[in-house]
C-alpha cells in the first residue's frame, strides 16, 4: 500500500511549476493580445476616421484626414478631381444650403451662408476648411522628410535667423501658404516679400511681416501634421 501511495502522491514542486508555467502562458498570451491592440489604436483608429474643428474669432476650421483617398482614387479620375470631390461633399454636409464659387483670381467664396468667407487645404487625404466672416486662409501640412532639402524654395535670408527644425520649416510653409490663400494670391513673390519673424511655440502664434506690416497667424501642431491658419 506504500508504494502505490507513493506512485500517486505528486511533488508539490512539480505541481508549483506547472502552475506556474500555466500563468506565464496567460500572461505572455495576454501581453501579446494588449499591444496588438495598442499598435491599432494608436495607428489606425485615431487618424483613419479623424474629425476635429478649432473655433477661431471669426468663425471655424474644421479638418480631418481620409485614410482611404488612395484607395479610392480610379484610372478615370485624377488626385486634384478626387480633392474636389471630397471638398464639395464636406461643404455640403457642413453647409447644406450653401453653394461655392470662386472670383477672377480663383479664390472660394460661399453663396447662401453664414461664413462667406472660406479657404481650402488639401494633401494626399488630409483637408481643411476655414469658414469666417472676414477673408481668411488656412494650411494643413502632414510631416514631409524632403522640407529640409528643399528649404530654399521658401526660407529668405530673415528667416534663416531662425531655429530652422523640421516642425519649424513645416510651420513657415504652412504660414506663407495660408496667409497667401488670405490676400487670395495677390503677391508675386512670396518667399521673399514675406518674411516669418517669430515662432512663440508657447502661445502657438507666428508672427510674419509684409509690405512692413506684422500680421500673427495661429498654429496647431500634431503627431502628423501641423496647421496654421490666419
Amino acid at each position: 500500500m506504500v508504494a502505490v501511495y507513493q506512485r500517486e502522491r505528486q511533488d508539490p514542486l512539480d505541481v508549483d511549476r506547472k502552475i506556474l508555467i500555466k500563468i506565464l502562458k496567460v500572461n505572455f498570451t495576454f501581453r501579446i493580445v494588449f499591444f496588438s491592440l495598442s499598435l491599432l489604436l494608436q495607428k489606425q483608429i485615431p487618424f483613419q476616421h479623424m474629425c476635429a474643428t478649432i473655433k477661431t474669432k471669426n468663425g471655424y476650421i474644421h479638418y480631418w484626414f481620409d485614410a482611404s483617398f488612395d484607395e479610392n482614387l480610379s484610372k478615370n479620375i485624377s488626385k486634384s478631381q478626387k480633392e474636389r470631390e471630397c471638398v464639395t461633399e464636406k461643404l455640403q454636409q457642413l453647409n447644406p444650403n450653401a453653394s461655392i464659387e470662386h472670383e477672377q483670381s480663383g479664390a472660394p467664396i460661399l453663396k447662401n451662408a453664414d461664413y462667406p468667407c472660406v479657404s481650402i487645404s488639401h494633401y494626399k487625404g488630409w483637408f481643411g476648411l476655414f469658414f469666417s466672416t472676414s477673408p481668411c486662409g488656412v494650411d494643413i501640412q502632414p510631416y514631409k522628410t524632403n522640407m529640409l532639402k528643399g528649404k530654399h524654395y521658401f526660407i529668405n535670408d530673415k528667416e534663416e535667423e531662425l531655429m530652422l527644425s523640421t516642425v519649424n520649416l513645416h510651420l513657415i510653409w504652412a504660414a506663407k501658404e495660408a496667409f497667401f490663400k488670405k490676400l487670395k494670391g495677390e503677391i508675386t513673390d512670396l518667399k521673399n516679400e514675406v518674411s516669418i519673424i517669430e515662432i512663440d511655440d508657447k502661445n502657438k502664434v507666428l508672427t510674419l511681416i509684409y509690405n512692413e506690416k506684422k500680421e500673427k497667424l495661429n498654429f496647431k501642431i500634431e503627431s502628423k501634421f501641423i496647421i496654421v491658419w490666419t
